[in-house]
């Protein structure tokens, strides 16, 4: 019999429990637990962040000059080892070039990347610059400058930074907002960007044209070089055009003659066709061990300058350094090659410079025959560089250490041998036979003891004797070959040169050029020291030994196997010496630098044929700075 029981709710849940509990313990399945109601409010998610446009831009209207430096911390790390110096750290640079609070935001271990564009009109333009810096991170940057700064919110995310710079902190009530605003105030954008978070600074028109290009386009770009540097030509062809460069230099030179016009209005077209045919120059630099080396690169897109057709001209004289230059003596601190380009195009530089000349000294008082001579003749000279030439400079480093002593010693006459010594010798050769050189040098003397070019030197410089010049014969223990010409050049001196030198006059300073034929080239020296000079021309001639020359030189080695150009190198003694001309501190100084600052900086010079951004070609210069030099340089700036 069944019998239905009436029971209250709390019984029954009471014995549903209990039998669930026996059935579980009898190994029975348990029955399903009881659904608990869920609620039917809607959930509400939290607001969406405000969507930050990262994707690129075009480049801006007027683009002139991009940059980027990669990693500026590890730059200065580098240099302080070579200086063995601690160098500021990144933050401590950029409060000293900002204010106290910009440092602690940055973050110098990302790139430092700049702008400059070109806006207003053709007669009007006006640059405009902006530096865009990372920060270590969003909030923490806006934390920081907000403690100092007035912080005004932009569209995309971004908060622009008032006052900068300034070493009054910003009222934060608003005192000064008018002149954050003004278009010349300096500020910062603090602005979300494609790789990291950067702070833009500039001025307020740089920052409208350049923020969205800094932060969402250039951080794009690839550049594998420790600093990059491009300029942009076609932003000043129309403020150049505009501005009717032509018109404003023919009216300087109104008042002048017509050859000085022309010679005027052909520089101004040759910088004004410069612009048109170059497309961009790019600067590219590595610093690192063990030298800071720089390409320097500009693309032609036509060949309408004489830059441009030098450049192009190159292109057929390539080749390794020629074998007078490695037969330079190796005491050289400067030298050069060049294998040439085409001698035309030197014609129309030489024919404007010499009407020019002639027309500019025409109320000199000189005779118009003479004036003619010294055209021609100067012409002459400069038709001797249109091929391949050697270039070296140096001096005897002991010989000038004893005539410091000398003059410390307060000998007679030492100032005229420190200076004889401390100017030390010049060689240059030229792809041209000692019959066209000898002339040049013997017409010289002709022209300058004309009688009529004499009377009219003697009234021009009635006050102070005369310089003299005379072709001479050699020293008697000089040894080089018999067409040999000798030119003798007689400076007088004054009291003025030396107050120490005991009393009596000085002796004249004569300068000795020396001009030597070496297998249809000629060698053409300069110096005070006769002996000197000839030395050092009879060691650099083809029929010398090659004993202690620039071969044996082995910082210079690398360039044997280039095919450029030309190439040269300088060093720092070389940089200095006319500075040692006044100081002659500054030589003994140069000996205790750890390079004796004879650690040469070379460079390197190639035209490269057409390519797709140069359809005239590429000019290319290369220049290496070793750690030797740049230890040297800081040590010298450092200690005088």
């Amino acid at each position: 019999m069944i019998v239905a029981l009436r029971l209250r709710p709390w019984t029954s849940a009471l014995l549903v429990s209990s039998l669930s509990f026996s059935i579980a313990a009898c190994g029975g399945a348990p029955p399903p637990a009881p659904t608990v109601p869920t609620s039917t409010v809607p959930r509400v998610a939290p607001p969406a962040p405000p969507s930050v446009d990262l994707s690129a831009v075009p480049d801006p209207a007027g683009l002139l000059v991009v940059g980027r430096v990669n990693n500026p911390n590890a730059i200065l790390k580098t240099v302080g080892t070579w200086a063995h110096r601690t160098l500021p750290n990144s933050g401590s640079l950029v409060d000293s070039l900002t204010d106290d609070t910009l440092g602690a935001a940055v973050d110098l271990s990302r790139p430092i990347e700049a702008a400059v564009t070109l806006s207003g009109n053709g007669h009007d333009p006006k640059p405009l610059a902006a530096v865009s810096v990372a920060v270590r991170s969003f909030d923490d940057a806006k934390d920081k400058l907000g403690a100092h700064h007035r912080l005004v919110p932009r569209p995309g995310g971004q908060f622009f930074v008032g006052g900068i710079g300034k070493s009054e902190p910003t009222d934060h009530d608003g005192a000064n907002e008018d002149e954050d605003e003004k278009d010349d105030a300096v500020g910062c954008v603090l602005a979300p960007a494609v790789k990291d978070t950067r702070l833009v600074c500039g001025k307020k028109p740089a920052l409208d044209a350049l923020v969205p290009y800094l932060t969402r386009t250039l951080p794009r770009k690839s550049w594998p070089s420790d600093v990059h540097v491009e300029v942009f030509a076609d932003p000043v062809r129309e403020p150049l055009k505009a501005a009717q460069i032509g018109v404003v230099a023919r009216s300087i030179a109104h008042a002048s003659t017509p050859a000085l016009r022309d010679l005027v209005d052909a520089s101004v077209g040759e910088l004004t066709d410069f612009v048109n045919d170059a497309n961009r120059m790019t600067f590219d630099a590595q610093i690192a061990e063990p030298a800071a080396t720089g390409t320097l690169r500009v693309e032609y897109g036509q060949t309408t300058s004489w830059m441009a057709k030098f450049a192009a001209s190159q292109r057929d004289h390539v080749g390794s350094p020629p074998p007078a230059f490695w037969r330079l003596p190796a005491e050289a601190d400067m030298a050069s090659f060049w294998h040439g380009a085409d001698p035309s195009l030197f014609d129309r530089p030489r024919e404007l410079l010499g009407n020019a000349f002639i027309d500019v000294t025409n109320d000199s008082g000189l005779p118009l025959a003479e004036r003619k001579a010294v055209r021609d003749l100067v012409g002459r000279m400069f038709s001797l560089y249109g091929g391949a030439t050697v270039y070296g400079k140096g001096l005897d480093a002991a010989a000038v250490d004893k005539t410091i002593a000398a003059r410390k010693a307060g000998e007679n006459d030492a100032e005229r041998a420190f200076i004889a010594q401390l100017l030390g010798w010049y060689l240059l050769q030229v792809h041209e036979p000692i019959a066209k050189v000898g002339p040049i040098l013997k017409d010289t003397v002709a022209l300058w003891n004309r009688p009529a070019f004499a009377k009219w030197a003697k009234k021009e410089w009635s006050s102070r004797p005369l310089v003299r010049l005379r072709i001479a014969p050699l020293a008697a223990n000089v040894k080089l070959p018999k067409e040999t010409v000798h030119l003798e050049i007689t400076i007088p001196l004054t009291r003025l040169v030396d107050a120490r030198a005991k009393k009596g006059a000085l002796r004249p300073l004569v300068v000795h050029v020396i001009a030597v034929p070496d297998q249809g080239a000629s060698w053409i020296g300069f110096s005070v020291d006769e002996k000197l000079l000839a030395d050092r021309i009879a060691s650099s001639l083809s029929s010398a030994s090659g004993a202690n020359t620039l071969a044996k030189v082995g910082a210079l080695q690398s360039l044997r196997d280039t095919k450029i150009n030309g190439a040269g190198f300088l060093t720092l003694r070389g940089l200095l010496q006319s500075w040692a001309l006044s100081d002659s501190n500054v030589f003994r100084m140069l000996s205790t630098l750890p390079g004796r600052a004879t650690v040469p900086i070379t460079l390197t010079f190639t035209s490269e044929g057409p390519s797709p951004s140069a359809a005239a070609g590429t000019e290319v210069t290369i220049f290496d700075v070793p750690r030797g030099f740049i230890e040297d340089a800081i040590k010298a700036a450092t200690s005088h």
